[in-house]
């Protein structure tokens, strides 16, 4: 298939124009550890599809053990200058700085079954400056398979 076939294929799974559809239509998924989109699981080819369309920041990180990190273009500025692009990486190395923090709230989520939720929460990251304070508000949401089993699980958030 040619390049511009193959991009063009790919459009069915990272529709729209926007930086982040762009960015996941570029990538050689084939070479990922996820693999090409058409053999992903149906829900995780559906949740990419809803975040690439909402306007609100939405990451999703998929797997337990990789946290492979997908996000649309309203979660760039949660990143910052030093994260994006974090494209098909973990997010569990993106947020190294505070994954002391995050990392009990990820696996309550895989203990319980049940979201979280922070309002006002604090964290210094590493984004656009070194050690930013920034309040955030969010939830961690379990992503289910068919039959039912925990997979993964969404994030939406807000500052």
């Amino acid at each position: 298939m040619s390049e511009s076939g193959s991009v063009k294929a790919l459009e069915q799974f990272f529709p729209g124009n926007s930086e982040m559809a762009r960015r996941m239509r570029a990538v050689d998924w084939a070479a990922m550890a996820l693999g090409s989109p058409p053999g992903w699981p149906q829900n995780l080819r559906a949740l990419v599809n809803i975040c690439l369309g909402s306007r609100h920041p939405i990451v999703i990180w998929w797997g337990k053990a990789t946290a492979t990190q997908f996000y649309n273009d309203a979660y760039i500025s949660f990143l910052g200058d030093t994260k994006h692009p974090w494209l098909d990486r973990s997010g569990k190395e993106c947020w190294k700085e505070i994954w002391d923090t995050m990392g009990p709230l990820w696996e309550s989520v895989f203990d319980t079954g049940e979201a979280t939720w922070s309002e006002g929460f604090l964290y210094v990251v590493d984004r656009n400056l070194r050690r930013e304070e920034g309040y955030f508000t969010f939830s961690y949401s379990p992503l289910w398979l068919i039959p039912v089993k925990l997979a993964e699980f969404l994030v939406l958030a807000a500052r």
